[in-house]
């Protein structure tokens, strides 16, 4: 089972998904801490609709595994 869960630590504060992730991450953040859903693996966690992609604002998601697990948690498998 794969949870997903959204928290938008900084708020609606607009930004670069990359500059954002490590800015919630150096203020000391934990989005893949288990506290909040007891012993339950948390894999997806989305931290913001406001980043900025190719110029527009949308959601943006940090997986917590490594490109193997993503590829066969999505059922992209790649050659």
């Amino acid at each position: 089972m794969c949870l997903w869960d959204a928290a938008y630590y900084l708020g609606s504060k607009r930004g670069y998904a990359s500059v954002l992730w490590h800015e919630i991450v150096n203020a000391g953040y934990h989005p893949f801490a288990k506290a909040r859903w007891g012993q339950r693996p948390k894999k997806v966690s989305q931290f913001t609709s406001t980043a900025k992609v190719a110029g527009k604002l949308m959601d943006a998601d940090a997986w917590h595994g490594d490109l193997h697990t993503l590829r066969h948690a999505t059922g992209w498998e790649a050659a």
